[in-house]
């Protein structure tokens, strides 16, 4: 895994769904942990994400989706009560950079990022060729 990072949503599920594709997310098929090992480890960390950010009790699908030809797994927040309200988006990567150009087209529409976490290499100017993460 490369990072996550999650949004407070609060808007009807059309126009987040045409948010989303405003910025290029193809959305896919959904996420089976019964049948692809990869995916009961997505769905581990998205259980563990959605702990650490209180969810509480909303309704969630957890999808496969693709942002500049690269997958994203996301697991999409529903109101109890109005499903039609989506409160939270929750995306993983595991690709470099993927996450940041996400989060600023999404901020851009007016999306609260609420969680950013990217894993990146970084080499000191001091320690060429040594990696620090």
């Amino acid at each position: 895994m490369r990072g996550l990072c999650a949004f407070h949503v609060d808007k009807s599920i059309e126009e987040a769904l045409d948010d989303l594709r405003s910025i290029g997310l193809k959305m896919g098929g959904y996420l089976t942990p019964d049948s692809d090992s990869r995916h009961r480890f997505i769905e581990k960390i998205l259980d563990d994400t959605q702990q650490t950010l209180n969810v509480g009790s909303y309704l969630y699908t957890s999808r496969i989706c693709y942002f500049r030809r690269r997958k994203l797994y996301c697991r999409l927040y529903y109101d109890s009560f109005n499903v039609n309200v989506l409160k939270i988006a929750l995306f993983v990567s595991f690709d470099k950079g993927v996450l940041r150009a996400l989060s600023q087209l999404l901020e851009a529409l007016g999306w609260s990022r609420i969680l950013y976490f990217e894993i990146v290499k970084y080499s000191h100017p001091q320690h060429p060729g040594k990696t620090f993460l």
